[in-house]
Protein backbone atom coordinates (compact mmCIF):
# COMPACT_ATOMS: atom_id res chain seq x y z
CA UNK A 1 0.00 0.00 0.00
CA UNK A 2 1.69 3.06 -1.38
CA UNK A 3 0.83 7.12 -1.44
CA UNK A 4 -2.05 8.27 -2.59
CA UNK A 5 -4.88 6.37 -0.38
CA UNK A 6 -7.43 8.63 -2.12
CA UNK A 7 -8.37 6.02 -4.50
CA UNK A 8 -6.67 2.26 -3.28
CA UNK A 9 -8.06 2.88 0.17
CA UNK A 10 -11.64 2.38 -0.11
CA UNK A 11 -11.51 -1.08 -1.68
CA UNK A 12 -9.05 -2.79 0.88
CA UNK A 13 -11.03 -4.80 3.09
CA UNK A 14 -9.16 -7.62 4.42
CA UNK A 15 -5.18 -7.27 4.62
CA UNK A 16 -2.40 -9.61 6.01
CA UNK A 17 -0.11 -7.17 7.88
CA UNK A 18 -0.96 -5.08 11.01
CA UNK A 19 0.10 -1.55 9.44
CA UNK A 20 -2.16 -2.36 6.89
CA UNK A 21 -5.10 -2.92 9.30
CA UNK A 22 -3.82 0.53 11.09
CA UNK A 23 -4.06 1.96 7.57
CA UNK A 24 -7.75 0.60 6.24
CA UNK A 25 -9.05 1.86 9.21
CA UNK A 26 -7.57 5.42 9.60
CA UNK A 27 -8.50 5.48 5.84
CA UNK A 28 -11.97 4.49 6.66
CA UNK A 29 -12.71 7.09 9.70
CA UNK A 30 -11.15 10.15 8.52
CA UNK A 31 -12.86 9.24 4.80
CA UNK A 32 -16.05 8.82 6.50
CA UNK A 33 -16.56 11.78 8.29
CA UNK A 34 -18.69 13.83 6.21
CA UNK A 35 -21.01 15.59 7.87
CA UNK A 36 -20.88 19.79 8.43
CA UNK A 37 -17.32 20.00 10.03
CA UNK A 38 -15.59 16.50 9.16
CA UNK A 39 -12.45 15.95 8.36
CA UNK A 40 -13.32 14.53 4.87
CA UNK A 41 -15.95 17.50 4.66
CA UNK A 42 -12.97 20.20 5.38
CA UNK A 43 -9.87 18.63 3.58
CA UNK A 44 -11.04 19.30 -0.24
CA UNK A 45 -7.41 18.54 -1.36
CA UNK A 46 -7.67 14.44 -0.30
CA UNK A 47 -6.63 12.40 2.24
CA UNK A 48 -3.49 10.44 1.93
CA UNK A 49 -1.19 7.73 3.18
CA UNK A 50 2.30 9.06 2.98
CA UNK A 51 2.51 11.83 0.36
CA UNK A 52 0.19 13.04 -2.34
CA UNK A 53 1.69 11.99 -5.39
CA UNK A 54 0.39 14.93 -7.12
CA UNK A 55 0.98 17.35 -4.92
CA UNK A 56 -2.48 17.93 -5.41
CA UNK A 57 -4.71 20.95 -3.62
CA UNK A 58 -5.15 22.17 0.26
CA UNK A 59 -6.20 21.65 2.99
CA UNK A 60 -5.18 17.52 2.87
CA UNK A 61 -4.97 15.23 5.34
CA UNK A 62 -1.61 12.94 5.26
CA UNK A 63 -1.44 10.07 8.12
CA UNK A 64 1.67 8.27 7.89
CA UNK A 65 3.99 5.28 9.75
CA UNK A 66 6.33 6.98 12.41
CA UNK A 67 7.77 3.16 13.82
CA UNK A 68 6.38 0.60 16.10
CA UNK A 69 7.10 -2.72 17.75
CA UNK A 70 6.03 -6.21 17.77
CA UNK A 71 4.52 -7.64 20.87
CA UNK A 72 5.12 -11.40 21.28
CA UNK A 73 3.76 -13.51 24.51
CA UNK A 74 6.85 -15.50 25.70
CA UNK A 75 7.39 -18.59 24.65
CA UNK A 76 5.03 -17.79 21.37
CA UNK A 77 5.65 -17.73 17.77
CA UNK A 78 3.36 -15.34 16.72
CA UNK A 79 2.89 -11.71 17.84
CA UNK A 80 -0.12 -10.66 20.00
CA UNK A 81 0.51 -7.39 19.03
CA UNK A 82 2.03 -4.47 17.19
CA UNK A 83 2.22 -1.27 18.68
CA UNK A 84 2.96 1.58 16.23
CA UNK A 85 3.21 5.41 15.80
CA UNK A 86 1.47 7.68 13.33
CA UNK A 87 1.14 10.49 12.31
CA UNK A 88 -1.85 12.09 11.31
CA UNK A 89 -2.13 15.70 10.57
CA UNK A 90 -3.67 18.49 8.21
CA UNK A 91 -1.53 20.30 5.59
CA UNK A 92 -2.60 23.58 4.22
CA UNK A 93 -0.73 26.43 2.88
CA UNK A 94 -0.96 29.14 5.03
CA UNK A 95 0.50 31.63 7.33
CA UNK A 96 -1.09 30.47 10.64
CA UNK A 97 -1.92 27.42 12.45
CA UNK A 98 -5.87 29.05 12.94
CA UNK A 99 -8.58 28.68 10.94
CA UNK A 100 -9.64 25.59 9.13
CA UNK A 101 -6.49 23.75 9.58
CA UNK A 102 -6.60 24.28 13.46
CA UNK A 103 -10.33 22.83 12.73
CA UNK A 104 -8.94 19.45 11.20
CA UNK A 105 -6.41 19.23 13.33
CA UNK A 106 -9.56 19.19 16.45
CA UNK A 107 -11.79 16.73 14.88
CA UNK A 108 -8.56 14.21 13.45
CA UNK A 109 -8.21 14.25 17.71
CA UNK A 110 -12.03 13.92 18.17
CA UNK A 111 -11.64 10.81 15.61
CA UNK A 112 -8.87 8.95 16.88
CA UNK A 113 -8.24 9.46 20.39
CA UNK A 114 -9.05 6.84 22.82
CA UNK A 115 -10.75 4.56 19.95
CA UNK A 116 -10.99 0.87 18.95
CA UNK A 117 -12.47 -1.39 16.47
CA UNK A 118 -12.84 -3.86 13.87
CA UNK A 119 -11.12 -3.32 10.74
CA UNK A 120 -9.40 -4.76 7.80
CA UNK A 121 -9.56 -8.46 8.77
CA UNK A 122 -8.30 -7.34 12.28
CA UNK A 123 -8.51 -5.20 15.61
CA UNK A 124 -7.64 -1.82 16.83
CA UNK A 125 -6.88 -2.52 20.37
CA UNK A 126 -6.29 1.30 21.40
CA UNK A 127 -5.84 4.71 19.68
CA UNK A 128 -3.92 7.26 22.07
CA UNK A 129 -2.48 10.71 20.83
CA UNK A 130 0.61 10.67 22.81
CA UNK A 131 2.09 14.00 21.19
CA UNK A 132 0.86 17.26 19.50
CA UNK A 133 2.62 17.56 16.05
CA UNK A 134 3.00 21.17 14.63
CA UNK A 135 5.43 22.25 11.78
CA UNK A 136 5.56 25.07 10.06
CA UNK A 137 7.44 25.19 6.30
CA UNK A 138 8.37 26.87 3.25
CA UNK A 139 6.71 25.33 0.06
CA UNK A 140 7.94 26.99 -3.77
CA UNK A 141 7.81 30.24 -1.69
CA UNK A 142 4.71 29.24 0.06
CA UNK A 143 3.88 29.24 3.77
CA UNK A 144 2.95 25.75 4.64
CA UNK A 145 1.80 24.58 7.77
CA UNK A 146 0.90 20.70 9.51
CA UNK A 147 -1.39 20.54 12.37
CA UNK A 148 -2.50 17.02 14.42
CA UNK A 149 -0.70 14.46 16.58
CA UNK A 150 1.37 11.23 16.73
CA UNK A 151 -1.01 8.28 17.83
CA UNK A 152 0.08 5.51 19.42
CA UNK A 153 -2.07 2.54 17.42
CA UNK A 154 -1.78 -0.79 19.16
CA UNK A 155 -3.28 -3.34 16.10
CA UNK A 156 -4.11 -6.91 16.16
CA UNK A 157 -4.22 -9.38 12.91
Amino acid sequence: MGSGRSAAGRGRIVTLTETGIIATWLDSVLRGDTGAGGVFTLATGGIFEEIDPNGGSYPKVIFRYQGGSDYAAIGAARRVYVNALYAVYAVWQTPSFGGALDQIAARIDVLLNGKQAAAGGGLILACVRVSPLQIPGLMNGVSTRMLGGIFRIMAQH
